[in-house]
Order: structure tokens, then C-alpha cells, then sequence
């Protein structure tokens, strides 16, 4: 059986595309039918200039901008994405937002926790679809969400760089 030619365009710059590239490493280990295209990345980089050239028989790709994302769309061959922001792509896998929601919720009431409370950074559509299904969830079982004031409130960027404005979130 001839291998299939898949492009991976994960970020290989933090622990959860490395994360990613595991899980897809071991399927690639117990299926052995596929040969693998890789190049170090960082998840806010711009679109390789060699992508629109390139032909294989699929792409994996966790795309932060819209110009990427547009490259992908234009491409002969399969894409999957892993982040997207919700309409640019055909196929996705994203998170079911309102079960995230409901597991961290029911977790920290098991738990004893009376209060809960919400913080996001940036704006991202999965952002404010965790923060409606977070409140949703904690008025379900008569709690009162909290909501950070400035939650959201940053640039529209998907992940905004850690700088000296950021809350530090390490104990002093």
C-alpha cells in the first residue's frame, strides 16, 4: 500500500501543539501509512511562502491567522484543522464548549466551591463561547458567575504575548 503524504502545521513553539504532534505521532506509529512533513513553528508565525506549491495527500494544520487559513481553503488536498476560528475552514476539530463548561463546573461544586468566576484573554470565539456556556452552567446550579471585569478586553488576537501588563498568575 503506498503511504500518504501529510503536512503537519502544528506549532511545535508550546507544550500543547508538541501535545498534538504526540497524539498524531502515535496514531502515525500504530497505523504506519503515513509519511510526515514537519518544520519547527511557532503558533503565530505567517504562512510559509512554500504552502500554496505544495501537493500531498492531506494537512493537519492549527491555524492562528485568517491569511493561513485562507491558503489552506485554496489547497487540492484534505484539511484538517485543529484551532480555526469557527467558520474559515470545512473541517474542524474543536472542543465542545458547553461541556467544558459543564465538567468544570460540576468539578469545583462536587468539590465544595460555592463561588466561581471567569477570565479570558483576548477575543476568540471559543473564548466567548466557554465564558457564555461557563455562566449558563453556574446559573444552572443557582450559583452566581463572576466574570472578570476586563475579561476579554484585550486585543483580537487568538493568543496575545505575555509582557509585563499581563496578570502574573505565579505566586510572588
Amino acid at each position: 500500500m503506498k503511504k500518504k503524504n501529510v503536512l503537519l502545521i502544528v506549532e511545535t513553539s508550546r507544550a500543547f501543539g508538541r501535545d498534538l504532534l504526540k497524539g498524531i505521532t502515535r496514531w502515525i506509529t500504530e497505523n504506519d501509512d503515513w509519511v510526515v512533513h514537519l518544520e519547527d513553528r511557532g503558533l503565530l508565525e505567517s504562512t510559509p511562502s512554500w504552502l500554496k506549491d505544495w501537493r500531498g495527500d492531506g494537512i493537519i494544520s492549527r491555524t492562528s491567522s485568517l491569511s493561513m487559513a485562507k491558503t489552506l481553503n485554496e489547497q487540492r488536498s484534505p484539511v484538517v484543522e485543529l484551532l480555526g476560528n469557527g467558520n474559515q475552514v470545512v473541517a474542524e476539530v474543536r472542543n465542545n464548549e458547553e461541556m467544558v463548561a459543564r465538567c468544570a463546573v460540576e468539578h469545583f461544586a462536587q468539590a465544595g466551591f460555592k463561588n466561581f468566576a471567569f477570565f479570558n484573554i483576548g477575543h476568540s470565539w471559543w473564548g466567548r463561547l466557554r465564558q457564555e456556556n461557563f455562566e449558563r452552567e453556574v446559573r444552572r446550579i443557582d450559583g452566581n458567575p463572576l466574570v472578570f471585569p476586563r475579561s476579554g478586553a484585550g486585543p483580537r488576537v487568538f493568543y496575545p504575548s505575555w509582557g509585563p501588563t499581563m496578570p502574573q498568575c505565579l505566586p510572588g
